[in-house]
């Protein structure tokens, strides 16, 4: 499994914006290296492909927190 939760989470619940997308993340990566595959997003229920240099980016897009399984 991997799990992304940005630090300092908690501190976002009185501000407007989200740690979303683009905007929050630029080109931040996550090197997977041999983990890189097929991976299944619990919280969005849906399949995705991560790279081995995967974008935060993407991954962080919808919702500020990602828990993922390997397929």
């Amino acid at each position: 499994a991997l799990v992304l939760i940005p630090l300092g989470i908690n501190a976002l619940e009185n501000q407007t914006a989200s740690p979303l997308g683009e905007a929050a993340w630029k080109d931040t990566r996550i090197v997977l290296d041999e983990a890189a595959g097929e991976w299944h997003h619990i919280f969005l229920n849906q399949k995705i492909k991560l790279e081995a240099n995967a974008r935060v980016a993407d991954l962080l897009n919808t919702f500020p927190v990602a828990l993922l399984i390997k397929t």
